[in-house]
């Protein structure tokens, strides 16, 4: 994990940042005592609920969740019963 700055504006910026420097990688941003940006070659099935935002950065663009990903993070997403 990368920090991203304070504020959700400077890790949007961070994070657009960081996708153009690592091609072809999905760059999400995460609260964990701070912002913090996660740079990886695939995108798991829990980030829509882990991440900050509603998306996450591929090659510089900003790309929303698909509808898809959303119902396979809630389906997976363990619960207490």
């Amino acid at each position: 994990m990368i920090s991203a700055g304070k504020t959700l504006g400077e890790a949007e910026n961070a994070a657009r940042i960081a996708s153009r420097d690592y091609p072809g990688c999905y760059v999400t941003i995460y609260a964990a005592f701070g912002l913090f940006l996660n740079i990886e070659k695939r995108l798991g099935r829990f980030a829509p609920s882990d991440s900050c935002t509603d998306g996450y950065w591929l090659n510089g663009k900003r790309r929303t969740f698909s509808n898809a990903q959303k119902v396979r993070n809630e389906n997976e997403t363990p619960t207490l019963s």
